[in-house]
């Protein structure tokens, strides 16, 4: 399926994406594949190998790597310049689970995890000890994609969560753009960095893959055909060390281990709560709603005090556009959440109804502005001012906020600060999916606590709602 959409994006045939009647800049779309980040002192480097049919004739590469158990692999998803079929490449992946069940490999990838300028030192030395190491990595970083066969089995989504960003790193390589992440009971999750793209474009592609997927197991093509290959046309990529890089790779490892244990991560499922409830009973956008009952969950829970909150807002409608930020916690937000707290007393249901709506507004209006590229936090990024950064400024935001839309897929990240959650969110016709996450060395946080008062937000807004005569 993987292979598909880079057909359509290599040959330029991938639909145009709009908001509206504007369409939106594809660009990024090109960093999906063959993407990696090099470390070098003081900067990385972004670097991309793809090309469309348009730009260059030569196709860029198409071997993928997978990695499993500390070993890394590599296959091309073409033979004889046709595209693999799913029982052809799952002969491979067998393959590469019965060659790796042999051994513990070296667990090359953890050193992506080190700070990058100390990862940066390494990866010149491991090239320095043998050409083929550099070839090696040269093969990592120019693949099409990157996978890693997982040996565990979670049982739900805060397990496949951890999954994604604080187990395994002997098995990752957290410098390229994207790495699928498949667990052996056949969920996926993914680890990814943003520096290529947004996280609206896997989203997107993943839904894409989604379509394939459904499609394919509608015609069932394949379940009653067998095929065989040349076990040659799979490669372990086999790295010269030494003591240097073995401590290196433990080092690299404890490090992980120690950072991944400061993070607590919860996913919650409100079926009770929907996209269609929203548009039902609360009649406003879905992103809105969830927004206001965050800040109001938050607000309870931390004695009434308002956070600095960051939400991400697309500026794909403007060449090569990205994001800015979208400051929702505004004083029209923070005076709803004084009428269903604080001074819950002091007013009327007619009167909080119409501070909820005062706040709904002015959140539509914060987030318009900042998709027409009118917001301040792009504009002012690193400036060195205290009142800047208590703000949230320099990604200093209490709340780090994203909705990744109305899709199949949930999201989730890190806090930007210490005393801070993380909150990502996806609204569709099932449930509402939302991810929080907090740092455990931080006596002031409670993910826990806040996403059950999230959940419980959302259903007592939502019933609030259909029960009102207003």
């Amino acid at each position: 399926e993987w292979g598909v959409v880079l057909e359509t994006i290599g040959e330029e045939r991938y639909p145009i994406s709009y908001v509206g009647k504007h369409p939106l800049t594809m660009y990024q779309l090109k960093h999906f594949f063959n993407t990696c980040r090099i470390p070098h002192k003081e900067c990385d480097e972004l670097v991309s190998c793809f090309r469309t049919a348009s730009e260059d004739e030569k196709s860029p590469p198409t071997h993928v790597i997978v990695i499993r158990n500390g070993h890394i692999y590599t296959f091309d998803l073409y033979e004889s310049k046709k595209l693999l079929t799913p029982p052809e490449i799952l002969e491979r992946l067998k393959d590469i689970s019965q060659r790796s069940d042999q051994t513990i490999g070296l667990g090359l990838g953890a050193l992506t995890a080190l700070p990058r300028d100390e990862w940066a030192e390494i990866r010149d030395h491991l090239c320095q000890i043998d050409e083929q190491n550099k070839r090696n990595l040269h093969i990592i970083e120019q693949a099409l994609l990157v996978f890693a066969l997982d040996e565990d089995n979670p049982e739900n989504l805060t397990e496949l969560a951890h999954i994604g960003m604080l187990k395994n790193p002997r098995s990752r390589w957290f410098d390229r753009s994207i790495v699928y992440i498949i667990t052996r009971n056949g969920l996926v999750v993914t680890n990814s960095d943003h520096s290529a793209f947004e996280g609206s474009i896997p989203l997107q592609i993943g839904d894409h893959i989604q379509y394939l997927i459904d499609s394919f197991e509608k015609t069932n093509s394949w379940s009653n055909s067998t095929y065989s290959y040349n076990k040659k046309t799979v490669q372990e990529l086999r790295f010269i060390s030494d003591t240097y890089i073995l401590n290196s790779i433990n080092r690299a490892t404890t490090l992980f281990s120690q950072l991944a244990d400061d993070i607590e991560v919860f996913v919650i499922n409100v079926e009770q709560c929907t996209k269609e409830d929203i548009k039902q009973y609360v009649r406003i956008h879905p992103d809105t709603f969830f927004q206001l009952c965050l800040q109001l969950a938050y607000f309870k829970l931390h004695n009434y005090k308002p956070a600095p909150t960051y939400e991400t807002a697309a500026t794909r409608r403007f060449y090569r556009g990205r994001t800015e930020t979208s400051r929702t916690c505004s004083p029209e937000v923070v005076a709803w959440c004084r009428s269903m707290a604080i001074e819950k007393d002091q007013f009327t249901e007619k009167d909080r109804r119409k501070l909820f709506l005062h706040a709904v507004n002015r959140h539509q209006e914060l987030m318009f502005e900042a998709s027409e590229n009118q917001g301040c936090d792009r504009h002012l990024f690193g400036l060195n001012d205290p009142s800047w950064i208590k703000s949230g400024g320099n990604g200093n935001f209490i709340l780090s906020t994203s909705c990744t839309g109305f899709t199949i897929s949930v999201g989730g990240t890190s806090p930007m600060c210490l005393n801070g959650y993380g909150v990502f969110y996806r609204i569709s016709s099932d449930a509402t999916t939302f991810c929080v996450s907090a740092y455990r060395s931080c006596p002031d946080t409670n993910p826990q606590a806040l996403a059950d008062l999230i959940k419980l937000t959302l259903i007592e807004m939502k019933i609030s709602f259909m029960t009102s005569n207003l």
